[in-house]
């Protein structure tokens, strides 16, 4: 098994970690050894499992996910975290920017109140 990489987000007002949800392919990424038990600061969903209630048992301050998954798009995300009235952070991870402000304008489209962003690794 792969040792297990932790993106670890400190709360600028309060140096506190971050509650982070990771949405994405949970089949594929268990199928690929990938550890997704999560732990008191992070938690893994499908897309398909992301609901109101989801979001009040985990509070996540950060939802982490691809920019394309093969369930979901960065799109069908924010358009659905705008629906649950979701109001902490949504950043989108990338190895590479194709046209940053391309995608955040089509989020904002979306999601006009939702804090969206992009990670480049």
């Amino acid at each position: 098994m792969r040792a297990r990489k932790k993106i670890r987000v400190a709360n600028a007002s309060s140096g506190q970690e971050t509650r982070t949800l990771i949405v994405g392919d949970i089949q594929r990424w268990a199928s690929d050894g990938r550890d997704i038990a999560g732990d008191a600061d992070y938690s893994y969903t499908s897309f398909a499992s992301l609901s109101r209630e989801l979001l009040a048992d985990i509070a996540p301050d950060l939802v982490l996910s691809p920019l394309v998954s093969k369930d979901f798009d960065v799109i069908d995300l924010a358009r659905h975290l705008a629906d649950l009235d979701y109001t902490g952070s949504f950043r989108v991870i990338l190895d590479r920017i194709p046209d940053a402000a391309i995608i955040k304008a089509e989020v904002t489209l979306v999601a006009p109140h939702l804090d969206f962003d992009i990670y480049e690794l």
